[in-house]
């Protein structure tokens, strides 16, 4: 798995790196492509706008007004360089779909050309506004102490490959910088820490950025940034010091719910003890005495429904179900255990990927499956038999966790946990994977 998410890191970062360089060529390409046009050296301008347009679509550039602007440059070249009006369109309709304000320059729109243009524009139709690319809602309010989220929700149609907030505290001229974290569905949060919420006010503003660090949307600016009230924090009846208000803040999007469908496989080590069932003996059926040892407990599935206290602290209560025991020969062993307990977890870091630690207790069953082999020598008796042996009543539970993010509500869990079973005892693991959901 760390590999894995190495490999991804790298990737992106090359990603990032290889996109960076296009934008820069491309630039290049129309600054030289458009000098050729003036110069009248039409076909070479023809060949570098190919060109810058071949490698943003290689490059994956995100950076639509670069591509929008290459477009137009092209449909210059071949409305007033080579004389095609079929051509000059197809390319004007590929610039306006992009960005449909771009205009012809005025140092180079001639008469057939801004007929072409306007031939294209109307093809298009009117322009249907489309739900904003940027959202923000400005906080303007705040608990000193306390730390503030800051949310944004972006569309694929901005474009925007990070989005940055840079925020201050009254009294400082520096902002600080925070890049925030990409979340599924386009959205970015970051936290100003709650040691930086003090004195009157906090002043901050976000931009959106291109591959090439550009700003395509933004909050707020660095000469005249969103401001954010700082309100003391209410004492407690003692005068103990800051009580927090029970009420979230408004700005606080996390979720409240969240339940888990896991499903999983176990062993566990043994000391002693007897077989759930009696077998055969020279003498009658009576149990089979169990040698210490480590032994499986085959397949179970389980269900998490937890509480979001805050965003790294949950509450959750799991039911684990085990289905098969794997049990043959002459025996009345129930087919399902359940076993059940109430967790803490403790979540680490706020992005796509979150590990956690878990521990509590609860009580229930579950079952080791025990191959018995030939357990009476002075008897004849089937060496096939296999029996189980029980453990519980009371557990205590602990572990830890990895839960990735693939949608806002969606994400894949797999962790691992151990279990202490009392009176009859047994030390135990599982190891579960599963999907969880937040609502």
């Amino acid at each position: 798995m760390l590999a894995i998410l190495a490999a991804l890191a790298m990737s992106r970062v090359a990603s990032a790196q290889l996109a960076t360089e296009a934008t820069k060529r491309i630039k290049l390409l129309n600054t030289s492509a458009m000098d050729n046009y003036d110069s009248l050296e039409f076909d070479e301008a023809k060949k570098e706008l190919l060109e810058a347009l071949k490698l943003a679509q290689t490059a994956k550039l995100k950076d639509k007004t670069l591509r929008a602007q290459t477009h137009l440059n092209l449909g210059v070249v071949y409305g007033a360089g080579f004389n095609n009006r079929i051509a000059a369109i197809k390319e004007f309709t590929a610039a306006l779909k992009l960005n449909r304000k771009l205009t012809l320059s005025a140092a180079r729109a001639t008469p057939a050309l801004e007929e072409m243009y306007k031939s294209a524009k109307d093809s298009l139709g009117p322009e249907v506004p489309e739900p904003s690319a940027f959202r923000h809602k400005v906080v303007d309010e705040a608990t000193s102490g306390q730390s503030v989220i800051i949310r944004v929700q972006t569309r694929p149609s901005l474009g925007a490959s990070s989005v940055t907030l840079y925020y201050r505290k009254s009294g400082t001229a520096r902002f600080v910088v925070m890049k925030m974290t990409a979340y599924p569905g386009g959205v970015y949060r970051t936290t100003i820490p709650a040691s930086d919420v003090a004195g009157r006010s906090i002043y901050y503003y976000i931009e959106a950025k291109d591959d090439s660090g550009g700003r395509l949307a933004g909050s707020g600016e660095a000469a005249s940034p969103n401001i954010i009230s700082i309100t003391p924090a209410v004492k407690s009846p003692d005068g103990g010091g800051p009580k927090p208000p029970k009420k979230k803040p408004a700005n606080d999007d996390e979720t409240s719910f969240s339940f888990a469908i896991l499903a999983g496989a176990g062993f566990g080590i043994v000391f002693g003890g007897e077989s759930e069932n009696s077998h055969p003996r020279a003498n009658g059926a009576l149990p089979v005495d169990i040698a210490p040892g480590a032994a499986l407990s085959p397949a179970h599935v389980g269900v998490d429904l937890a509480y979001h206290f805050s965003q790294n602290w949950h509450l959750s209560a799991l039911v684990r179900i085990q289905l098969l025991n794997a049990v043959r020969g002459n025996n009345t062993s129930e087919k399902i255990s359940v076993l059940g307990l109430v967790r803490a977890k403790r979540f680490f870091g706020d992005g796509l990927v979150r590990f956690y630690l878990h521990f509590g207790a609860g009580g229930g069953q579950l079952r080791h499956r025990i191959p018995l082999g030939d357990y009476d020598t002075n008897n004849t008796t089937d060496n096939d038999i296999v029996d189980s042996r029980v453990a519980g009543l009371v557990a205590f539970g602990f572990g830890g966790g990895l839960h990735i993010a693939f949608h806002k509500n969606v994400g894949f869990v797999t962790e691992i946990g151990g279990l202490i079973m009392v009176p009859n005892f047994a030390a135990h693991a599982d190891l579960n994977i599963g999907l969880a959901f937040s609502f």
